[in-house]
């Protein structure tokens, strides 16, 4: 069974805090475009309803095209994009 690994030091939000304060702004910076570009990618409807007929496991373009009701072009669109902001492994 998977969990989380346990730590024997719980983080307060002000060592969490001071790890940002050390961050250059140029490392935040890069942060949030990425940050940004993965919700931007999450962002289109086809795209979610792609994840959740993979929530189940792996599935064949088909069974994806299937599941969502899309064509294939839109679909292998839309699994392209996912795959390029490294959310999905082919």
């Amino acid at each position: 069974m998977a969990s989380l690994p346990k730590t024997s030091k719980k983080t307060s939000s002000l060592e969490i805090s001071e790890a940002f304060v050390k961050k250059s702004k140029q490392q935040m910076e890069s942060l949030f475009v990425g940050v940004s570009q993965f919700f931007s990618t999450l962002s289109e409807p086809s795209r979610l309803r792609i994840l959740y007929a993979l929530c189940e496991g792996e599935k064949s373009v088909t069974e994806v095209i299937e599941a969502c009701g899309s064509s294939q072009a839109n679909v292998s669109r839309h699994l392209s994009a996912l795959h390029q902001a490294k959310i999905l492994n082919r």
